[in-house]
This record gives structure tokens, sequence and C-alpha cells, in this order.
């Protein structure tokens, strides 16, 4: 038979029913563009789950022929064309917006 010691550490418990759940959608504007044009992308990530989404963060990829001109949102960094999201609860909703030129 197991035996289990208690320490003064305690127990944590975790409510399994709570989980994020993350959707990501992409949009552009304009939907077409000729070279030389600006095209701005908009990324929204939404937790639609039931738990709370921590360390939540975006790495970006450009494909060959465009070039940053620029990156908006809470926490990004050009150079790497990565962002941090804040934490997002239940139906919270975080955007990142980028600037590129084909």
């Amino acid at each position: 038979m197991p035996q289990f010691e208690v320490s003064s550490g305690g127990v944590k418990v975790v409510d399994s029913s709570l989980i994020p759940l993350l959707s990501l959608k992409m949009t552009s504007s304009p939907s077409q563009v000729r070279p030389g044009e600006k095209v701005t992308y908009t990324l929204t990530v939404t937790n639609k789950g039931t738990g709370t989404a921590t360390g939540v963060g975006l790495k970006l990829t450009l494909p060959t022929g465009l070039t940053l001109d620029q990156l908006n949102g809470d926490t990004c960094d050009a150079s790497q064309l990565s962002c941090t999201l804040p934490n997002l609860d239940r139906g919270a909703k975080a955007t990142v917006t980028l600037v590129v030129s084909a």
C-alpha cells in the first residue's frame, strides 16, 4: 500500500475545466498589391477557451519579396519579427498589425 508524506508546501489544486483555446485570424488590406505598394496585415488572437492563456507569443516570417515597414502590438520586436502578448482571459483578444511593402 502506498504511503504519502504531507509537507508544509501544501497541495495545489488545478481546475481542469479551465483550459485556454486560442484562435488566430489574419486579414490583409488591400487584398491585392503591386510591387512597391504597401499592405497591412492584422493578426487577432482570441482566447475561445475557459481558462486564461499565458505566455502567448507570435513569431512572424515574411515571404521573400516583402519588406517590413512597421510592426505594432503590445510588446513587439521588429528586429526579431516577434511579439509577446498579454495574458488573455476567456473571450479576450490581442491584436498585432504589420505593414509591409511588396
